[in-house]
């Protein structure tokens, strides 16, 4: 267990380890980061750990990691189930409440949240503690309110309404919570950030040039993120190219196979590389070596890879869905193309490999956006002012 902090402390709440690969970890990382850094809260992660019923306390970085199994409460529980979770609220309010007291917990923030939000929320209302509570959504954690049953989207309805706020990444996503959820009580847009100079330092250590150019795409192995008609375009335009390979980078999905497949059927695996769950920390390598970078997503929230593509002043590509708009200005930062679209991602990949000078153009205006508009710095200082409003 870690020292009591001078400051107060800011609660992440996340639903896996910290190790994992994905785009929520790094914006809790982050903001911690930043807020460590900041000095306007003490931050602590807390992980749902049904393997730890009793607090087990680790570190990530400077941050103190608290593992600790939060049950929740469903319609569908049985009897014995619904005894079980009673028992342990008896358990856990006591220690979460002496928890509250020791950190001097001014926020919990719940990334990605579950059904564990009514648990805690429950809990907090138990033990007579008037802590600030938002929950931070991302995208894919809005699927399982969509398909719940009318009696549990009014519940979610109810607590959207009760906690402090509701964040939302974008505002394309921020539509989506409204015609889910009805109008929160206080629903607000914070844009994901990127540390670009701290993200090109990653990079220092790379090995020579690759000989030819080279499109990178990033994304979970999965239908959303669109590699196919990434894969099925590469099959058109490859014969023009004989220098240009295509680097698909991301997550282990279930596409996987899939798109290996295609690649076989196509006769482009030799020119086609796939890396499966490349650490964060090593995949500015890849971009650093990039000439263009393209994501052809089918949906996608945010789209945190384009502003880690601008970082290196890359000319991007990117489907015209989700949040990906309010980050690239098209024809001007970048190029949007609609989803499910190989003929126009075509077209718009022969643009800018036939004017070399174009992308370049592009991919240097993207770079004075994110390091203007989206950072950190920026989203954290919008965070704190939301919990002391």
């Amino acid at each position: 267990m870690p020292k009591k902090p001078t400051l107060s402390a800011y609660v992440f709440v996340v639903p896996w380890s910290l190790e994992h690969v994905g785009g929520v970890n790094q914006v809790v990382i982050n903001l911690a980061t930043e807020m460590d850094r900041a000095g306007s809260f003490k931050p602590i992660f807390l992980i749902d750990d049904w393997d730890a019923p009793k607090p087990v306390w680790e570190k990530f970085g400077n941050v103190p990691v608290v593992r600790w199994r939060v049950r929740t409460l469903t319609p569908a529980m049985s009897l014995k189930q619904r005894i079980m979770y009673a028992l342990w609220m008896l358990r856990f309010r006591a220690s979460f409440k002496q928890f509250c007291l020791d950190y001097r917990v001014a926020a919990i923030n719940l990334h990605y949240p579950g059904a564990n939000a009514f648990s805690l929320t429950e809990m907090l209302s138990q033990i007579g503690m008037e802590v600030p509570v938002l929950l931070s959504y991302h995208g894919t954690d809005l699927t399982a309110i969509e398909t719940a049953s009318a009696k549990e989207r009014k519940q979610w309805m109810k607590l959207a309404h009760d906690v402090k706020a509701v964040v939302a990444c974008s505002n394309d996503l921020s539509r989506r919570i409204h015609d889910i959820m009805g109008q929160p009580k206080k629903l607000v847009v914070i844009h994901n950030g990127v540390n670009a100079e701290a993200f090109i330092s990653q990079a220092a250590r790379l090995p020579s040039d690759p000989a030819g150019r080279v499109i990178l795409s990033i994304g979970k192995f999965d239908k959303q993120k669109g590699q196919d008609v990434l894969i099925k375009t590469f099959c058109e335009i490859s014969s023009e190219y004989p220098d240009l390979t295509l680097v698909l980078l991301g997550a282990s999905g279930p596409e996987l196979h899939n798109l290996q497949r295609m690649c076989e059927t196509g006769g482009i695996t030799s020119r086609v590389s796939f890396l499966c769950d490349v650490p964060h920390e090593k995949i500015a390598n890849y971009f650093s070596k990039a000439s263009i970078f393209v994501l052809p997503s089918r949906q996608e929230a945010f789209g945190i890879v384009v502003l880690e593509a601008g970082c290196f002043a890359l000319p991007v590509i990117a489907s015209k869905v989700g949040g990906i708009p309010e980050i690239i200005d098209d024809t001007l930062t970048g190029l949007l193309v609609n989803p499910d679209r190989p003929g126009e991602l075509a077209k718009a990949l022969r643009s800018v490999l036939n004017d070399p000078a174009k992308g370049r153009a592009m991919g240097q205006k993207l770079r004075l956006c994110v390091i203007r508009e989206f950072t950190w710095t920026r989203a954290h200082d919008q965070y704190v002012r939301l919990v002391n409003s």
